[in-house]
């Protein structure tokens, strides 16, 4: 099933400018390769791939999205091509799941 594109923003800038944390109640989980995010208060886990769960560490409260991008594209520069799509991508649907603070819908 196709998940509905969103629109994000923080303070009137790009995507690209935003600097996203996890949210305090959504713990990472490693179990037999796999990560897995649980938020106790809501009562859920999300699956994450192994490009989502890369991603999900490096929005630490500290970088924008842009420099997120950037780590990335210097650790696979053979995909570095469709590094920004994907990451965009990524971040918007953890927004579409309110995983993240300093960036909204």
């Amino acid at each position: 099933m196709a998940v509905p594109s969103v629109s994000v923003a923080c303070e009137g800038v790009t995507i690209l400018q935003c600097v996203p944390a996890p949210r305090k109640d959504y713990h990472l989980a490693e179990m037999d390769g796999e990560s897995l995010l649980y938020c106790h208060e809501k009562m859920t886990m999300v699956y994450l791939n192994e490009s989502a769960a890369v991603i999900w560490r490096l929005c630490d409260g500290q970088r924008t999205v842009g420099q997120i991008v950037d780590v990335l594209k210097s650790a696979y520069p053979s995909l570095s091509h469709q590094m920004g799509a994907e990451v965009c991508d990524t971040i918007q649907q953890f927004v579409r799941y309110s995983m993240l603070d300093g960036i909204e819908t």
